[in-house]
Formats: structure tokens, sequence, C-alpha cells
């Protein structure tokens, strides 16, 4: 029999091979309305998401140091589950949680940090303090219990930290420096206050998109900041692994569409990696992707094994240029055959 809870109160979650974890009490009403993210088991599920239950992981790692309130850095291939992972962990224990992308935001301080409007009030001019994104996180979330203001300290999540810019930058190195946890205004010099307890969570391909994850930190502004958090180095995905996040997002395939998949994505990176071509990295996204392309195909095709090698093709025309994609496509001879025309199908009509 299950025990009903209160999703608005505390109670014991498992998580990562950790036992007996507080859950935060905050609702997702509360957490909404101070522009926290909220996500539902569906996000999840739908993106095949996987949980790592050893507690020798990479993932136990990261929530280990997060509870320690240690800020972390995932370091790894693309594809690997480093952003989803950060995000299912804040989920998973409730905690206020926003991300932010060095690649989207562009640097722009007054969108983190906040900026002075003037507006008029009583016939009067007057100045008006808009926070921004991050300073409105880094304050943490505001819940009322029992006639009581609590404050819980929040989850920030920065994808691409290998990519921030130099006023980005000076905004870290302060939020990190251990016994400040101020924000630096780099435009007007001003501090601001992160609430106790914030943690920082950065992710990074370890280079270029291009570099297939091989390279290691690439602005050399990065070291300035590289010495304030602690790291966890996320291994490339096994194949059993892989097969079950494909699995897991398509559960009506049939085991052997999954493998041969998954096997022909992997084959392109080994091709790729063994003749040092310059092209983009293949992760488990693509085998997600073609996975969901699969019954389309099929039905165009006929051919279970010629539809699973034609849905291969968008994997490799993202890839590079020619003359590179016949060595890619021959590298799936052996598991889906050359792409043909069917002897039979619509095209013929």
């Amino acid at each position: 029999m299950r025990t009903s809870v209160k999703l608005d109160s505390t109670f014991k979650i498992n998580l990562f091979g950790h036992s007996n974890i507080v859950r935060g009490p905050a609702s997702s009403q509360e957490l909404r309305s101070q522009g926290f993210r909220v996500f539902s088991h569906d996000h999840f599920s739908s993106r095949g998401y996987v949980e790592d239950k050893d507690p020798f992981g990479w993932a136990s790692r990261l929530l280990t140091q997060t509870r320690a309130g240690s800020h972390t850095l995932l370091q790894g291939p693309p594809g690997t589950g480093k952003n989803l992972t950060a995000d299912y962990m804040a989920f998973r224990l409730n905690r206020p949680y926003v991300t932010f992308s060095m690649k989207e935001e562009g640097g722009m301080v007054a969108d983190w940090l906040g900026r002075t409007v003037l507006e008029p009030q009583d016939g009067l001019t007057v100045s008006k303090d808009l926070k921004g994104a991050l300073r409105r996180a880094a304050e943490g979330c505001r819940i009322m219990r029992d006639g009581k203001e609590q404050i819980l300290p929040a989850i920030i999540c920065f994808s691409d930290v290998d990519r921030a810019n130099p006023k980005q930058v000076d905004i870290l190195r302060e939020a990190l420096e251990v016994g400040k946890g101020q924000l630096f205004n780099p435009l007007t010099g001003e501090m601001y206050d992160i609430c106790p307890g914030t943690v920082f969570v950065f992710t990074s391909n370890r280079g270029l998109d291009s570099d297939g994850g091989t390279g290691m930190l690439t602005n050399p502004i990065d070291a300035s900041i590289g010495n304030r958090f602690r790291g966890v180095k996320v291994p490339k995905p096994t194949e059993a692994w892989e097969k079950d996040v494909v699995k897991r997002s398509n559960p009506d395939l049939p085991s052997n569409v999954i493998n041969m998949i998954v096997k022909g994505c992997r084959a392109l990176r080994t091709e790729a990696e063994t003749a040092y071509m310059d092209v983009l990295q293949i992760s488990v996204r693509d085998m997600v992707d073609a996975a969901r392309e699969y019954p389309i195909a099929l039905e165009i095709m006929g051919d279970p094994v010629l539809a699973v090698r034609f849905c291969l093709e968008g994997t490799i025309e993202k890839m590079t240029e020619e003359p590179s994609l016949e060595a890619l496509r021959s590298s799936l001879v052996s598991i889906c055959g050359e792409l043909r025309k069917p002897s039979d199908t619509p095209f013929d009509s």
C-alpha cells in the first residue's frame, strides 16, 4: 500500500544510489511564480532518461557535491546526458532550478543581472530596478509555511561554460569566490547577494562540438574560474545504455530495429574517429531521432532493414561533406546494407 504525500511538504527519496534524501517543500506554483523551472515525469520519460543508480557513478558524484554545496563542472562528450541529469536531479530534489546557455545568452549583462528604467509615478519620473533572471534566481525561492517565510537556495545550471565571454566570466568569478557569495555587475560595479546554499552546475563538451569532445576548455579566460568548482568527468556512453535510452523513448520499436540503429550510429562514430574526420559529434540524440523516424520510413519502404538505413542517412548527411560521406555510408553496409530504392514501393507508382 502506498503512503500518500503532499507535494508541498518534505519527504524522503532515493536518488543515484543515495538513500533517505530530503525532498524540498516548495510547490510547483511557488516555483513557477518566481521564475524557476518545473518539470514533469513526462519530460524525462519522453527523452528516454535512464537513472543511474550506481553510488560510485558520475551522477552520484554530482549529487554528492551538490548536497555538500560544492559548485561542479560536468565535462564530457555531447549527448551523454549532462544537462538532462542536472535537470533530473533538481526535479527529484524539488530544488528551485534555472538554466542558462552561454551560447544563447550572448553576454547581455542586463539579462542576467538587471537594469534601471525610468517610469512615471504620481506626475514624477522615478527610477525602478528591474532584476535580471540570474539575480532573481540567486536570491532563492521564498515560500510561506506556518506564517513564516523560508528562503530555498537554488541550483543554477550553465551549459557550455567553455564559451563564456569576458563579462560572463567576471560575473561568475565573484559568484564562485568562497566566502563572498555575490554577483558582480561588470558594468556598474554593483554587488548583489547570493542566497547561502546556492549551487552552480556547469556543463562543457570539453571544447568545440566539432572536435569530438576530445579537447579541454578552449577559452583561456576560463582558467580564472576553473579552480573554483569541483569536477566530474562524464564518460562516453556504453552501447547498452544507448539501447536503453532509445527503447525508453520508443517502447513499441522491436529490439532488432533498436540494435541496428544503435550499432549503425556507433559504426559511423567509429569510422569518423578512425579516419580523423572533422565532423559533428554523433550522440544518443541521433539514435532517438532515427528511431522516431523509423515507423514512417517503414510505411514507405516496407522493409525494416532498408527503413533503418534510410533513417540513418539523416545522421550521415549532417556530419561532413563529400567525399567523406561515402566512407561513412560504407561503414553501414554490414549492419543494414546499402541505401537503395525499394523494388515495389509507392516510389514506383
